[in-house]
């Protein structure tokens, strides 16, 4: 199941802080006052910080517990561990993307 959410989460960060799909997303903090606007900005353009909030996400949704000790340490746990993953896989999509030149 880890393998699994850190293939999406991979793909949900690509998605949202590199395709022109999701640039209007990426554009929207500019509407922000000042200290909130280069916050988000720069936390939707990095495809690591993505990639822990989408990992997060996934695991109050999708995930099952690795530990089975206690929930919220469960939880921090298999998140980093997620997104430590996904950020390798996005790290492998982007150099790709980056040689075909898409």
């Amino acid at each position: 199941m880890v393998i699994i959410l850190s293939c999406i989460g991979a793909a949900i960060s690509f998605l949202i802080s590199d395709s022109k799909a999701f640039g209007w997303l990426r554009k929207l903090p500019q509407r922000l006052s000042y200290p909130f606007d280069i916050f988000f900005e720069k936390l939707l353009s990095c495809g690591y910080c993505v990639s822990n909030w989408a990992a997060f996400g996934l695991l109050c949704l999708y995930g099952e517990p690795i530990i089975n000790y206690w929930y919220p340490l469960d939880l921090i746990l298999t998140t980093l561990l997620v997104a430590w993953l996904s950020t390798f896989q996005y790290m492998i999509m982007l150099n790709l993307f980056k040689r075909t030149k898409l």
